[in-house]
């Protein structure tokens, strides 16, 4: 109503809206939802919607996603639009926080913008076909900046495995025990020394500084933080 009565020459209007679950009725809130993908909004006035339903949260917005960053839950199922163009759903999106249990399912959403990746979950069920599936949900191609600190023991040779194909890395986020873990491995090493420029190290301790290691790794850095 108050689009057709009072603005009347608004030509784009985009929102992001969000709830939590908790004490939600789904068959209160979803028809709720679908007002939000009636023809006023579709065929009227060309304005596309998509909503996603998680154990904890609910969100509908305006496509193309209006926000910079977006948070990709393992357990949530989104409810397209069947008159949009999906592949552009995300296209302002370059700060991706993923749960590593996308990728064991078949997800469908593409984010080729991203510029920043935080991976998060557990490192131990972890495997290299998920790794190679990462490519299926980024463009590996332009991805500067990986924080790896919620995700605590990736191996080694998953982390190389996952370096090889982001080329353009230069900023790193890591937990302090995997890190004193990965100068054992000289191939990831070199790897580290070639691509990192900005590190950032959480966890407690100062025997990271009383390696030799970490200076012959790291000799190429500009920025440290801990």
């Amino acid at each position: 109503q108050l689009i057709t009565r009072s603005l009347l020459s608004l030509n784009t209007f985009q929102f992001k809206f969000s709830c939590s679950r908790y004490n939600v009725e789904l068959d209160i809130m979803i028809p709720k939802l679908e007002e939000f993908q009636s023809d006023f909004w579709r065929k009227t006035h060309y304005w596309f919607t998509t909503y996603a339903i998680a154990d904890d949260s609910i969100c509908i917005y305006t496509i193309p996603y209006v926000s910079n960053k977006y948070e990709l839950k393992s357990n949530y199922e989104r409810h397209r639009n069947d008159l949009t163009n999906n592949s552009d759903t995300f296209i302002n999106v370059t700060n991706l926080k993923l749960s590593c249990k996308i990728l064991k399912k078949k997800c469908e959403d593409y984010f080729s913008n991203v510029t920043s990746l935080e991976l998060e979950g557990d490192s131990n069920s972890l495997t290299i076909e998920e790794i190679e599936c990462l490519k299926k949900i980024v463009n590996p191609f332009h991805l500067k900046q990986l924080d790896l600190s919620r995700l605590p023991g990736i191996n080694s040779s998953l982390l190389l495995k996952l370096l090889d194909q982001i080329p353009q890395l230069s900023v790193l986020s890591v937990w302090r025990d995997d890190l004193i873990n990965y100068f054992n491995n000289s191939e990831l090493c070199k790897c580290l020394n070639n691509m990192i420029k900005k590190l950032y190290v959480e966890g407690r301790g100062d025997d990271l500084f009383k390696m030799d290691d970490f200076y012959k790794v790291f000799r190429n850095i500009e920025h440290l933080q801990l």
